[in-house]
């Protein structure tokens, strides 16, 4: 449709306006910093910086998700390679993607619209995008620079999208669709490269396509769709039974099995509903850890509620699709929950995230973009009233995502944002010891971390920390206040009657860190450090994780513990004993400690693995650099 009238330069008005208005509001919280997993995911890749050949290493060595998540690492590493690497940056770049997003949705919708609405089509599109634009669910998914990879994929699935529409209207129009095949092809492969959320593109597009490119002429008689769609709610099921055979041993890691899942979600589901279109602003962010796992149909109530809800919607929309009435709404109701499939149904994942919602919001988007076209529509005496209430729910949306840009616009503020909203959560407790750490209270930061703890050890939502790791972080907040070592603290890591009493990395690398930055100068380090090794060099040594030997000689090279950090990497490099990086760290701690027959041992066994083919030329490169140095 055109924008060439003066009734048709509203849409673009409030297209335009909303991308505004958006970059605006967003503005204050561009300089919060990294959060969570932003520093383990994202902050690491500054080393780039000090070696540029390290780039693709860094890119194709990932291994989250099934199939890696390259294209958002790409992004990442480029950001640290190319600019200052600041966390502002890269949440900028992640508010230009929003942008990006608000616009691509623009046009899918005005696609879709058209077959149900032409006349209304395009300013129906524009409140759909202005509001995915605006609600303040997105905050935690823009301002947290990790989750590009939710955004990057949405990306994806857009320009998928469409590109499906292209061909389907030039197919429809008796032509061919020599340009937006391709790029439909493209971009569907790409999109499980940026999350495994990407692989949706398909069973989407099936929906879509079953449920608005019904073919008029098959109006009252019999189609073989008729017959078909109903049953690709079942379909769906038992792709979901299969997903849960693969992943089922993750549950040994949760405190919630899968029925409690699948009945938590039921309830989770509404409330993602509900908080997309009016959303609790308090209750926003990042933890969530206090949702009440359903434990019965009754155990809470809601769960009850929240299934015949349900229900009902699924047999509504099937009947619907039998008589085939009511098509566009259905094929937006099954999208949106289509596009939950992954992450809210029977994979061991943890219960409640809003980045989430990233992408299924695009149909609930969608969705008040056709009510609106057929409002409009159907009240042509009523249209100015109908744009004031739409123009208010807008700045409605504005002003609650204003009050959450701003939070997220500095950490002290964020962490008491979350603990007004989640008062029980174990990880916004955690979060405020931190910041009571900050300004030199460490009573208040460890008694914080107590309630922490008490939290964790209750909640059915989260994994219990060993013992061991939440002792690491109260020994990590006494040096972020400045304050003496806790010897308690070492003391009751030392008496941890668990095998592994180390299960994490993160509070090893603030450690490091810190005594690397001299950010605690007073403190007693050599005894932690003998800490450590009483758990895992001495006669009867504890185990851990790769990662954890990693870090532990990290911490003592650090501190000039050469021979530990020998040591740690003896024992990593044993549990894996192809690994060309651990072996070549391995062979550099045992050249500087004067073991010069253990590092020609270790690199003779560098060039095994080079000749059996198992080295890049690049880390071939690095080996023989190593050996003439």
């Amino acid at each position: 449709m055109a924008f060439s009238s003066p009734r048709n330069l509203l849409a673009p008005a409030i297209l335009v306006a909303a991308l505004v208005l958006t970059a605006w509001i967003y503005a204050p919280g561009l300089n919060g910093g990294y959060v969570l997993d932003d520093l383990g995911s994202v902050q690491r890749l500054a080393a780039v910086r000090e070696d540029a050949d390290t780039f693709r290493e860094l890119v194709t060595g990932d291994t989250s998700g099934m199939l890696g998540r390259t294209l958002p690492l790409l992004t990442f590493v480029a950001e640290q390679a190319y600019t200052s690497g600041t966390a502002e940056v890269s949440k900028t770049n992640n508010l230009l993607l929003h942008l990006l997003n608000g616009v691509l949705l623009f046009f899918v919708a005005r696609g879709l619209l058209r077959y149900v609405r032409p006349e209304e089509a395009t300013l129906g599109a524009a409140m759909a995008a202005a509001v995915w634009l605006l609600t303040p669910m997105q905050v935690s998914t823009v301002l947290y620079v990790v989750q590009r990879m939710a955004m990057l994929a949405t990306t994806l699935v857009l320009v998928a999208l469409l590109a499906y529409l292209a061909v389907r209207t030039r197919l429809i129009a008796g032509q061919r669709p020599w340009f937006s095949l391709p790029l439909l092809l493209a971009s569907t492969i790409a999109a499980p490269y940026a999350k495994e959320t990407g692989f949706l593109v398909i069973p989407l597009i099936v929906v879509l396509e079953c449920c608005w490119f019904w073919p008029v002429e098959v109006r009252g008689r019999a189609h073989w769709r008729a017959a078909v769609v109903p049953w690709l709610p079942l379909v769906a099921v038992l792709g979901l039974a299969g997903l849960f055979l693969v992943f089922h041993e993750g549950y040994a890691l949760r405190r919630f099995d899968l029925g409690e899942r699948l009945l938590t979600e039921s309830r989770i589901l509404v409330d993602y509903l509900r908080q997309f279109y009016w959303a609790d602003t308090l209750r926003l962010g990042v933890y969530h850890d206090d949702v009440t796992v359903s434990q019965g149909l009754l155990r809470p109530l809601a769960t009850s509620w929240s299934l015949l809800f349900w229900g009902v919607l699924m047999a509504g929309s099937m009947i619907c699709v039998r008589r085939g009435i009511a098509l566009p709404w259905v094929g937006l109701f099954w999208a949106w929950l289509g596009a939950h499939s992954i992450e809210s149904t029977v994979l061991p994942l943890e219960l409640y995230f809003e980045h989430r919602n990233y992408l299924p919001g695009l149909f609930l988007s969608m969705m008040l973009g056709l009510a609106l076209a057929q409002m409009l529509h159907f009240l042509q005496g009523r249209r100015g009233a109908l744009a004031t209430l739409m123009g208010l729910y807008l700045l409605a949306l504005a002003m609650k995502t204003t009050a959450v840009a701003y939070a997220w616009g500095d950490p002290l503020r964020l962490a008491v944002h979350h603990l007004a909203g989640h008062s029980e959560s174990s990880r916004a407790q955690a979060e405020m010891a931190k910041q009571f750490a900050l300004i030199g209270d460490y009573p208040r930061a460890a008694a914080a971390a107590a309630r922490a703890d008490a939290l964790e050890a209750e909640s059915m939502a989260t994994r219990v920390r060993r013992n061991a790791d939440q002792r690491l972080r109260n020994v990590a907040l006494a040096c972020l206040a400045r304050a003496p070592l806790p010897i308690t603290e070492l003391a009751a890591i030392t008496a941890s009657p668990i095998e592994r009493p180390i299960g994490e990395t993160h509070y090893l690398v603030e450690l490091k860190r810190m005594r690397q930055l001299n950010a605690c100068p007073d403190f007693a380090w050599d005894a932690l450090g003998s800490t450590f090794a009483n758990l895992y060099l001495e006669e009867s040594p504890r185990s851990a994780s790769v990662n954890v030997f990693e870090a532990l000689a990290a911490f003592a090279n650090t501190g000039g513990q050469l021979e530990r950090a020998r040591d740690y990497m003896t024992l990593a490099a044993a549990a894996r004993p192809r690994d060309w990086e651990l072996l070549l760290m391995r062979a550099y701690f045992e050249r500087v400690t004067g073991d010069d027959d253990a590092a020609r041992g270790t690199l003779s066994r560098l060039d095994d693995l080079a000749r059996d083919g198992e080295l890049t030329p690049r880390q071939i490169e690095r080996l023989n650099s190593f050996k003439e140095s």
